[in-house]
């Protein structure tokens, strides 16, 4: 069975993506290449940091906002901790 027919057989089985790499521009006007960009951006900060990526909410909205606190990251990349010195 391919996926067309479940999702023709029941809708709701419709599943959009991850809102932790959706960029907020997706809900309010259409998606550009800007868009998959911050994907991918946001994709490398969650595999340097090990930082657990919010699906909603105020955290969800800063990272939006390029607003990082270093209290989110729980472990620095090797490269941050060697520029700190």
């Amino acid at each position: 069975m391919v996926i067309y027919d479940l999702l023709k057989d029941d809708p709701s089985n419709l599943v959009e993506g991850d809102s932790k790499y959706l960029a907020a521009e997706v809900l309010n006007d259409k998606p550009t290449k800007a868009a998959d960009i911050f994907s991918l951006g946001i994709t490398i900060l969650e595999l340097a940091t090990d930082l657990e990526l919010p699906t909603n909410g105020v955290f969800w909205h800063e990272l939006r906002k390029r607003v990082i606190d270093e209290k989110y990251i729980k472990c620095k990349s090797h490269f941050l901790a060697l520029s700190q010195h």
